[in-house]
């Protein structure tokens, strides 16, 4: 791919970001199992359009989809839905460093598993703004999500 190209599909993911629009971003992958974390997937976040609840990991290679599902044989993607928590933290180790050592990842927490999500450093506000306004997402700090995993609607 040329650096034009590449360039300017950078910018189109930005503005469907933050535009709201259904947009897959390149991105590493990894949960946590019994034994601690797996290894890092690379392939792309499927993040929803509005109105929809659910977002997506899709691996470049469908045959790495079970590394981080703990499924063997599943080669589909990999759903990221409510009830999560998102919230942010530093890179700490050169391992997860793929995009520099001085940005973020983004940690989404559920009933079952943890992930971490490594992203480019221009993505990551944008993608955690959008993974928080999935329906059941709870934001740290705001007092509507209480844990239960029954959503919060009354």
């Amino acid at each position: 791919m040329t650096l034009r190209r590449r360039r300017r599909r950078t910018r189109e993911r930005r503005a469907l970001l933050e535009a709201g629009a259904e947009v897959d971003v390149p991105c590493r992958l990894r949960r946590t199992s019994s034994r601690g974390w797996g290894p890092w997937v690379a392939g792309a976040l499927r993040l929803p359009g509005q109105g929809s609840a659910e977002a997506a990991f899709v691996a470049d290679d469908p045959a790495q989809v079970a590394l981080v599902s703990g499924r063997p044989g599943r080669t589909g993607p990999l759903a990221i839905g409510p009830p999560m928590k998102v919230t942010r933290r530093p890179v700490r180790f050169k391992g997860e460093a793929f995009f520099g050592i001085d940005g973020d990842l983004v940690v989404v927490t559920t009933d079952r598993h943890q992930s971490e999500i490594a992203l480019e450093p221009a993505d990551v506000t944008a993608v955690v703004d959008r993974l928080e306004a999935l329906d059941g997402a709870d934001r740290p700090g705001d007092g509507e999500g209480d844990g239960d995993g029954e959503g919060d609607g009354g």
